[in-house]
């Protein structure tokens, strides 16, 4: 065996370290293993460029050793709580799956090739990662999917000679719009997630209105006793708070704004997450204490 693919075994190696690390919820070192394992995947290329040892072969292991590195890795951040898309990934694993098992009816193969939009999936996946572990930044996540989808879509597409192909592509682009963070009781709220204490300070503050579709989903580190109030507030809304395990505990219905202090507090115990809609709209979905709410982050 030669270096180039010692090297890129070890990726397989590195990257069950860094699912372990996240199995025991330690970020630093699952952050620290991945970074390796990416550094072995550099270092692999490297290796095979300057000994000549380039393969179909060892191509082929490169790309499996990658496919291998990102499903560790997402679940490493489904582990860790920092997997906030679950939906979207699921549809990624879901369409990887199924371009597969296409090219293996029609062809009697699996994909493996590099095209344009995979090396800058390949290349931005890091960025997404360490976003992801540390500022759970939205937008690079759902640019990471769009090339995803149009990788391997372009795939396909050579691979069956087929125009059809990018069909899916635009059916799978608007689920991708469509997909996002909600709150379900009969029906869902398209939410905006506030989980830090300088967001949760600001919440829906100044906001001249909110849509009956639409709510402010505040996330706290413990369940606790949570207060708020209608200091700075333009507009009525209900709130709605919910304990760990997704159950109904308080609801204050058409909370109107606070015109001078002091402002009344509005609280519940054992709360870990507080439901802002517009208001009345507990009423009117007759939404009770007790009642379950389904939470997709």
């Amino acid at each position: 065996m030669d270096l180039a693919s010692k090297v890129t075994y070890s990726r397989f190696v590195f990257g069950i370290i860094a699912l372990f690390f996240a199995f025991k919820e330690n970020i630093i070192f699952f952050s620290v293993f991945y970074s390796i394992a990416v550094l072995t995947d550099i270092l692999d290329g490297y290796l095979a460029r300057r000994l000549k040892t380039s393969s179909e072969k060892g191509k082929m292991l490169d790309i499996i050793a990658d496919d291998f590195l990102v499903a560790c890795v997402f679940l490493g951040l489904y582990l860790l709580g920092k997997l906030t898309h679950i939906a979207l990934f699921a549809l990624i694993l879901i369409y990887f799956l199924s371009v597969q098992a296409m090219s293996y009816i029609a062809k009697k193969r699996l994909i493996f090739m590099r095209t344009l939009a995979a090396n800058l999936a390949a290349i931005s996946f890091p960025l997404v990662v360490f976003s992801m572990l540390f500022f759970e930044a939205e937008f690079i996540f759902k640019i990471y999917a769009f090339l995803m989808f149009y990788s391997l879509t372009e795939k396909l597409a050579l691979m069956l000679s087929k125009k059809w192909v990018w069909l899916v592509f635009v059916v799978l682009l608007f689920i991708m719009v469509q997909l996002g963070p909600k709150a379900c009781f009969d029906e869902c709220l398209d939410i905006e997630i506030r989980d830090t204490a300088p967001e949760r300070s600001l919440g829906l503050m100044y906001r001249q209105s909110l849509s009956q579709s639409k709510a402010m989903l505040f996330v706290f580190e413990e369940p606790g006793r949570q207060d708020f109030w209608m200091k700075n507030m333009k507009i009525p809304i209900d709130m709605i708070f919910i304990s760990e395990n997704f159950q109904v505990i308080k609801i204050y219905s058409d909370v109107q704004p606070c015109s001078g202090d002091p402002c009344e507090i509005y609280s519940a115990d054992d709360a870990k997450y507080v439901l802002e809609t517009a208001a009345n709209y507990s009423l009117k979905k007759d939404i009770s204490i007790g009642e379950k709410v389904k939470i997709f982050i």
